[in-house]
């Protein structure tokens, strides 16, 4: 983010915007159209996102599982140098906990959280800016 707080916004918009836009062109195409290498990659996200802080409810919501998938494909596809590694899958539950935070002032999302009052919308925008 930029230290310039009248530029965050603007900021926030672009890289919402970049990602709408790689989701387009790399995860929401037909599978004939993906490499080898991004089957493989997806492969591995499919295999580790169900394995998300699986002790924590939140992390076994349907939506929330096909968020992260999303996220973590497109990373491995942005940052080819390291790719996709077993484990990044974790890097996420933060992101997830903080971003909820601001739209549930003092809720606890690790204890019986209720997901579904948050919108569709509001999941899209959870990403992290890696």
């Amino acid at each position: 983010m930029p230290a310039n707080s009248s530029r965050q916004k603007a900021c926030i918009r672009k890289r919402r915007e970049e990602y709408r836009k790689g989701l387009e062109n790399y995860y929401y195409i037909d599978d004939e159209f993906r490499t080898s290498q991004d089957h493989a990659i997806l492969k591995q996200v499919l295999m580790d996102v169900p394995r998300t802080a699986p002790n924590i409810q939140v992390f076994s919501n349907e939506r929330v599982l096909s968020s992260i998938e999303r996220i973590l494909f497109l990373w491995a596809i942005r940052n080819p140098a390291s790719s996709y590694v077993q484990g990044i899958n974790d890097l996420v539950t933060p992101f997830f906990a903080v971003f909820l935070g601001e739209y549930l002032e003092g809720v606890d999302i690790v204890n019986d959280f209720d997901i579904s009052v948050i919108t569709d919308d509001v999941l899209f925008q959870v990403r992290p800016w890696f």
